[in-house]
């Protein structure tokens, strides 16, 4: 399954919608789970130095923890 069609899965099942970025080997229930190396079958691929493939306004929350200090300070500027 492509991570198009699981995206819009995610969207159409569930009305408060939650972005969790650097899943890593902890995805969250109800959360869409992404993860720049995917560890396990619910998280899917998403490079948080890049910009997201989503329309803007379509989540409620974002998360991530113990993620943004695996960015470099002079990486990416794509948005």
């Amino acid at each position: 399954m492509t991570r198009k069609v699981r995206v819009q899965q995610y969207f159409d099942n569930h009305q408060l919608r939650r972005l969790q970025l650097g899943a890593s080997y902890r995805p969250k229930e109800g959360w869409l789970n992404t993860d720049l190396i995917p560890m396990t079958a619910d998280v899917i691929y998403l490079d948080a130095t890049r910009r997201f493939p989503f329309t803007h306004d379509v989540f409620d929350y974002v998360y991530c923890e113990h993620m943004i200090e695996h960015i470099s300070y002079t990486g990416p500027s794509r948005c």
